[in-house]
C-alpha cells in the first residue's frame, strides 16, 4: 500500500515538472482574456447607473414643470390681452355713444329753445293786444323770470305801460315791477353781448 502511494506522489511530482517546463518554454500560454461587452442596448445603458438616471429624469421634471407655467403665464397675458382690447372697444363705444347723446341734447335744447321763443312770441302778441292794467294783472300771476321774457319782446311803450299798471296793483304789483325791471335789463345785456362782433375784428 504504501508502495502504491509512492507511486503516486512521484508521478505527480514528474507531471508537474513537466507542466513548468512547458510553460516556460512558451509553449503553453494561459487563455486570453475576454474583453467586457455591453449586452444592454443604447438605449438602456442609463439604466446600468440608477443615480444619474434619476437626475436626468428630475430634470426633465423640472424643465416640464417650467415649460408648463411658462405657458400657463402665457395663457393668462394673451386672456389679459384679450381683456384689455375689449375694454378698449367698449371705451370707445361708450365715447362714440356719450357724443352722440350729447349731439342729440344740443338740438334738442336748440329745438325747445326755438319754439319757445314762438310761445313766447305769441303771449307777446297777445299781451300787447290787450289793456295795460289787464295785462299786467296777467303778467303778475306768472313767474317773473317767465313775465320779463314775454316784455322784453314788447316795444318799449307797450312794457312801460304795462309795469305802470302793474304799480297800481299794490306792494305786489310793484314789487313785480321792479323784478320785471331788473330782468328786462339783465335780458337786453347778454343779447347785446351776444351781438357785439369778436374782439379784434373789423
Amino acid at each position: 500500500m504504501k508502495a502504491i502511494f509512492l507511486f503516486v506522489c512521484i508521478l505527480c511530482a514528474a507531471a508537474l515538472s513537466m507542466l513548468a517546463a512547458l510553460y516556460a518554454t512558451g509553449r503553453m500560454n494561459p487563455p486570453p482574456e475576454k474583453e467586457e461587452t455591453n449586452l444592454l442596448p443604447e438605449e438602456w445603458r442609463a439604466t446600468v447607473f440608477p443615480e444619474q438616471s434619476r437626475a436626468v429624469e428630475d430634470l426633465l421634471k423640472e424643465i416640464i414643470a417650467r415649460e408648463e407655467v411658462q405657458n400657463r403665464k402665457e395663457a393668462q397675458l394673451t386672456e389679459q390681452e384679450a381683456k384689455v382690447r375689449q375694454e378698449e372697444i367698449l371705451l370707445t363705444r361708450m365715447r362714440d355713444e356719450l357724443a352722440s347723446a350729447e349731439e342729440a341734447l344740443k338740438t334738442y335744447f336748440k329745438e325747445q329753445d326755438a319754439i319757445e321763443q314762438i310761445n313766447m312770441r305769441k303771449l307777446a302778441e297777445f299781451y300787447s293786444k290787450m289793456d295795460p292794467q289787464n295785462a299786467a294783472t296777467l303778467l303778475a300771476e306768472l313767474e317773473p323770470e317767465q313775465a320779463s321774457r314775454v316784455l322784453v319782446l314788447l316795444q318799449d311803450r307797450q312794457a312801460g305801460a304795462i309795469m305802470d299798471a302793474a304799480v297800481t296793483l299794490g306792494p305786489r304789483g310793484i314789487e313785480r315791477a321792479v323784478a320785471w325791471s331788473e330782468l328786462i335789463r339783465k335780458q337786453k345785456s347778454e343779447k347785446a353781448k351776444k351781438t357785439e362782433p369778436a374782439e379784434g375784428t373789423n
